[in-house]
């Protein structure tokens, strides 16, 4: 009896209008993408469902619809609708609620009238699965928000001073040049070092002579022994590298070949299962409340726009296939 619920739910994916003989209609009505002015929030397009008791008679799209899914004949189909309804209104009438997957539940009033009620998420969006609102500023709320970036601090005037990439890549080299001088060369009299064993010892980036003059307390070292261009540019550039900043990767675009977006990570495994039997490759990839099953990945745009084209071809029962970038 169930299935009379899940063909109805499939044919609202394709038709405007589908009727059950003896109870009524389900009439699906699009609205197209639209922005709410007073919160500037963009809404994609969707679809709407209502509910008309007056237009009960058999149209066989129903019919037709059971018999050939379920092999069986039109009469018999007639028959299982029958008794399908006439369930539905056994419930009802005892003040049951009656709940139809992926349509809407239905209930009476106390003035018996019949409630329709539209499901969260309807079969007849199908085609629009995944498409959420979003806020997207004005141009006048972006520069708003940049003046205000501006303006000074606890009453203090900010200057902002222009500064050349190349002269701080310059600057950090020469600063990274002198600590690395300080930090490995030798302490130089008898102050820095703790005994005579240690004077004599010497661990420089560079040789040079040098000529010392001994008296009782101090060793001095030559003016002239440390080359003139030691600490020069020079020495920046051909003894230590010029330090460099690495650039920061850039995450390239992912495309994906997606035949199935399913609400729950659940039912994306379960249809993962079955897919995979005719594509071994296919994997899902979920985001926030979306699982999705692809069956190739691809880097280049232009390279999956042809696969696409090409697995549609090959694959007419996979026609709504769509490029998935990410």
């Amino acid at each position: 009896m169930q299935n009379v619920a899940f063909h109805i739910a499939c044919l609202l994916t394709k038709h405007e209008c589908v009727i059950l003989p003896g109870f009524g209609a389900w009439v699906v009505s699009p609205a197209a993408a639209s922005q709410i002015k007073e919160s500037g929030v963009f809404a994609p397009p969707s679809q709407s469902i209502g509910f008309n008791p007056e237009v009960k008679h058999n149209d066989g799209l129903l019919a037709h619809a059971i018999a050939q899914t379920e092999k069986t004949s039109y009469q018999a189909a007639i028959l299982t609708i029958q008794r399908y309804v006439n369930q539905l209104m056994e419930q009802l009438y005892a003040n049951q609620t009656v709940a139809m997957e992926w349509i809407g539940r239905f209930s009476l009033s106390e003035n018996q009238t019949l409630l329709f009620t539209p499901a969260e998420h309807l079969s007849c969006n199908a085609s629009h699965f995944g498409l959420t609102s979003f806020y997207f500023p004005k141009l006048t709320e972006l520069q708003i928000v940049e003046e205000s970036a501006q303006k000074p601090v606890s009453g203090r005037e900010v200057i902002l001073i222009p500064v050349h990439k190349k002269t701080l890549a310059w600057t950090a080299s020469v600063a990274a040049a002198v600590i690395a001088l300080f930090a490995l060369s030798t302490p130089l009299n008898n102050q820095w070092s703790p005994s005579p064993e240690l004077r004599t010892q010497q661990a420089t980036l560079f040789s040079f002579s040098t000529s010392t003059k001994q008296t009782d307390n101090e060793e001095f070292i030559a003016k002239d022994s440390i080359p003139s261009d030691t600490l020069t540019g020079k020495f920046v550039e051909e003894i230590i590298p010029e330090l460099k900043q690495t650039p920061a990767p850039v995450a390239r675009t992912q495309y994906y070949i997606v035949i199935a977006s399913l609400p729950t990570k659940q039912a994306a495994k379960e249809n993962l299962a079955d897919l995979q039997i005719e594509f071994p490759e296919a994997k899902i990839i979920s985001e926030k409340n979306r699982h999705r099953i692809y069956v190739r990945q691809l880097e280049e745009k232009r390279e999956a726009e042809v696969y696409l084209r090409n697995f549609r071809r090959e694959h007419p029962k996979y026609a709504t296939a769509w490029l998935l970038g990410q």
